[in-house]
């Protein structure tokens, strides 16, 4: 439903399935389990949406936003975040 929603606003429809390819591939790193433990394993939300989404969204990728220079813009104001001691 998420990637439906985000797709209709205008949003890459494939961004969350990049996002889960790179939480799969950090998986076991210090921390990072812990991070997503009350959530599903990547690669099993990743085979969620592979048989949900099939190629139904493969269309509108080409429409999507991706990184807009109004997004380049927004990112490189962000204050980095405070070193921890």
């Amino acid at each position: 439903m998420g990637v439906v929603l985000a797709t209709r606003a205008g949003y890459d429809p494939f961004g969350l399935p990049r996002v889960l390819q790179m939480y799969a591939a950090n998986a076991g790193q210090a921390g990072f389990d812990l991070l997503f433990s009350t959530h599903p394993g990547a690669d099993e939300r990743l085979a969620r949406l592979a048989t949900t989404m099939g190629d139904r969204f493969d269309a509108l990728e080409a429409r999507s936003i991706k990184n807009t220079a109004a997004f380049s813009r927004q990112i490189a104001s962000l204050s980095p975040a405070p070193k921890r001691r």
